[in-house]
């Protein structure tokens, strides 16, 4: 569920449990930027959490990932 989906006079009521995406992957810092992307996609998310050694480190979203994926073609091998 989205929190767009929710009417504005439902928000104090309702539990961020409601909005909470459980079946998205969590990527490791190890994980190359296509990996990332098709996981996203596989799971229907435009972000994923990202851990390190089981701890939290960050979030990636989709849209960051293309972006910098197209830099980095734009830079070349040399970059």
């Amino acid at each position: 569920t989205d929190l767009a989906g929710v009417p504005r006079e439902q928000w104090a009521t309702t539990p961020v449990d409601a909005l909470t995406m459980r079946d998205i992957p969590v990527a490791t810092l190890a994980w190359r930027i296509v990996d990332a992307l098709r996981a996203m996609e596989a799971a229907g998310a435009e972000m994923m959490p990202v851990c390190d050694d089981g701890r939290f480190v960050g979030v990636v979203r989709a849209h960051e990932l293309v972006r910098l994926e197209e830099v980095l073609e734009a830079l070349g091998p040399k970059g």
